[in-house]
């Protein structure tokens, strides 16, 4: 079984829930390399300045990130 891992090129949809991937989408991170710009510029509490973005899906994105 091959697994698949994130990539910067692959869309936020592969790897979140839809309502995730909307609110990222909506901060303009379409991709998962955005997401890594987005998390490096903003430090360890990036997650503080998405609305609707929890801790939760931080704790899921930080491992999409920590991946990637």
């Amino acid at each position: 079984m091959r697994h698949c891992l994130p990539h910067a090129g692959h869309g936020v949809g592969m790897w979140f829930r839809p309502l995730v991937a909307k609110r990222l989408k909506e901060q303009g991170i379409a991709s998962v390399g955005d997401l890594v710009d987005s998390c490096n510029a903003r430090g360890g509490s990036w997650w503080m300045t998405m609305p609707r973005i929890g801790v939760g899906a931080a704790r899921h994105v930080a491992l999409v990130v920590a991946s990637a």
